[in-house]
């Protein structure tokens, strides 16, 4: 999460751009907000908050573990099933009115995701957001917007993915620039921590 104070490149920071953030508190505390910092619940009076909340709060499965042998050591993960997402957008269920301007606003293809409970010195607790089910991505919103998807994080990023040409799962961890090429090209790309 940026720093509070004048920014320069506010504009230009995904946590600014996003459609939805997803902020982790260190209780473990899943909190919504939209573009506009308003915080989505599943009793707000606004519709398009209310989807957000329904949408993303489905999409996670919170705090499972695994063990990542690279790191030698157990990693706990929010596991965003990209196949929940997509079904929702390509729905039009994330197309409402905002909560400012009153305007009808759409799903824009950004997700910002912060797990603060992760150590900030790459000790203990490791703490990670796991992406899964990419395979198809959000395709169309009502407004005709062909969205794609960013997911931005503070947090390391790991992907399990099927790969169809090669008919197995594959697991990978996100990589210092590392560009994710697929034969099937929509716009998407995974911005996460680098390596210590």
């Amino acid at each position: 999460m940026p720093a509070s104070g004048t920014d320069a490149l506010s504009t230009e920071r995904y946590y600014n751009q996003a459609f939805v953030k997803i902020i982790v508190d260190s209780s473990g505390n899943y909190k919504y907000y939209n573009k506009n910092g308003t915080q989505c619940t599943s009793s707000g009076s606004n519709a398009l908050n209310k989807q957000i909340y329904n949408t993303f709060n489905a999409a996670l499965a919170k705090n499972e573990s695994f063990t990542d042998t690279r790191e030698g050591s157990t990693v706990t993960v929010s596991t965003m099933d990209i196949n929940k997402i997509t079904t929702d957008v390509n729905a039009g269920k994330l197309t409402g009115t905002d909560d400012v301007t009153g305007s009808t606003t759409s799903f824009n293809g950004v997700i910002y995701f912060s797990d603060q409970r992760a150590s900030q010195t790459g000790g203990t607790p490791k703490d990670a957001l796991r992406l899964k089910n990419g395979s198809a991505l959000p395709t169309y919103t009502t407004d005709s917007t062909v969205p794609g998807l960013t997911v931005a994080t503070d947090n390391p990023v790991y992907i399990v993915e099927h790969d169809r040409e090669r008919g197995h799962r594959c697991r990978g961890r996100a990589e210092r620039g590392r560009l994710l090429q697929r034969r099937r090209r929509k716009p998407r790309s995974f911005v996460g921590e680098l390596d210590r």
